[in-house]
């Protein structure tokens, strides 16, 4: 949902220009909202799904996820100016949004754990859809990563095709593991 509202704030008229002037500027805060918004909701999920219910858990989780989109963020934002690429480009943001991110990590890895008979499961063993969610939500995270540092790395087409051969990037990647985790959602939670 996030990526069809900042996908149609693209073609409003007041909204057009700011979205191009940014793409020739080397970045793209439409990207970043969608990014921020449904790694939030993505991780989430993933979260719920695994049995974590309580806020003291959800809120942490989501206070990860948003710190770990604005560091990612942050590694563009720091790395270009007008457009052009600054050589070596400046890493600490990125790894900071990894370790960041992998704080998360431990809230579901606990859960399926030591979940007991209270909630849906059995045991602890979950299905196997869920495991899919699960590695649709790590793999869009590292996929996109991996997208940023080719590009600033100036590795094969990210190098030589640009900020825009960036943005398809992304949003192959969004739309794949989003679109897969909606459908494993729909199809055997629902």
């Amino acid at each position: 949902t996030s990526g069809t509202l900042a996908t149609t704030i693209t073609f409003v008229p007041c909204f057009k220009s700011c979205y191009f002037n940014q793409l020739e500027k080397g970045r793209n805060i439409f990207k970043w909202f969608d990014f921020c918004v449904s790694s939030v909701a993505l991780n989430l999920l993933v979260a719920t799904q695994f049995g974590v219910g309580d806020l003291n858990s959800l809120i942490p989780v989501a206070g990860c996820s948003f710190g770990s989109a604005f560091l990612f963020y942050l590694y563009e934002s720091v790395n270009t100016v007008q457009g052009v690429l600054i050589q070596p480009s400046f890493k600490s943001p990125l790894v900071f949004s990894v370790m960041v991110w992998f704080f998360i990590w431990p809230t579901f890895i606990l859960s399926a754990v030591l979940s007991d008979n209270t909630n849906r499961f059995d045991f602890g063993q979950f299905p196997a859809w869920m495991y899919g969610t699960a590695s649709c939500a790590l793999l869009y995270s590292a996929l996109l990563w991996l997208n940023e540092l080719l590009y600033f790395s100036g590795c094969g087409p990210w190098g030589r095709r640009g900020y825009e051969y960036v943005e398809k990037s992304h949003n192959f990647i969004s739309f794949v593991t989003k679109s897969t985790v909606a459908w494993l959602t729909y199809a055997f939670d629902v």
